[in-house]
């Protein structure tokens, strides 16, 4: 009994917590893991979140500088030489398009969403009917998809589009005696009647709109993860 008392318990109470110590440790440890995971991935959304608006704020001044430099362009008299005023134009639009170009690349299609991407990019971007002109704005109106990256991307094709349009219709009408009514040429309806001075403006404002209620869910999503 004495063996028992003086050496048995004594080393059952050293086991038990030298175990309950080794246990703690892997809580511990599984914790901070988990912790440390759950911190990277929600400083990673919120740098993607940074840079999604900073690309937003260079699609605007983008926007802005080209509507500005075909101020000159619109009433200029029509010359076979390429002037000052068109190579700044020209300019302005190349970085336009480098803005959206690297705004798409934060909205990447996931491999199960290019069927449906596909055939919307056919239907909004490829779209061949004359005289048919397409809603600019959302394309899945689905409250389960309405924050789809196939939202945006289409969005931004169809900027891409509009003004690539417009740019080509300005300098042919630089070079031209017979000048085009650019009213005329606009791809898509913005749900009123607009000229097409307004084009940049309001598809810059929806595309705007879109990413900012998305950005604001992921904020609230990145909150409750750090959580």
């Amino acid at each position: 009994m004495n063996f028992f008392t003086s050496f048995i318990i004594p080393l059952l109470t050293a086991a038990i917590a030298a175990f309950a110590i080794f246990v703690n440790n892997v809580v511990s440890l599984l914790n901070n893991r988990k912790q440390i995971k759950a911190n990277v991935i929600t400083k990673s959304r919120i740098d993607w979140i940074q840079d999604v608006r900073q690309c937003l704020y260079d699609l605007n001044i983008r926007s802005n500088t080209l509507r500005l430099k075909s101020t000159g362009l619109l009433i200029m008299l029509p010359s076979t030489n390429y002037t000052q005023d068109e190579k700044d134009y020209l300019e302005a639009y190349t970085y336009l398009q480098a803005s959206i170009q690297r705004l798409k690349t934060y909205f990447p299609i996931k491999p199960k969403d290019k069927e449906i991407y596909s055939k919307l990019y056919s239907k909004y971007i490829n779209n061949k009917i004359s005289n048919q002109k397409l809603e600019f704005g959302l394309v899945i109106n689905d409250k389960n998809e309405y924050y789809s990256h196939i939202n945006i991307r289409i969005m931004l094709e169809m900027y891409d589009r509009e003004v690539n349009n417009k740019v080509n219709n300005i300098i042919n009408n630089s070079k031209n005696l017979v000048k085009i009514n650019l009213n005329t040429t606009i791809i898509y309806n913005y749900g009123k009647n607009i000229n097409h001075h307004q084009t940049e403006y309001l598809g810059f404002q929806k595309i705007s709109d879109w990413i900012t209620d998305y950005l604001k869910v992921e904020w609230e999503d990145a909150k409750k993860f750090k959580k």
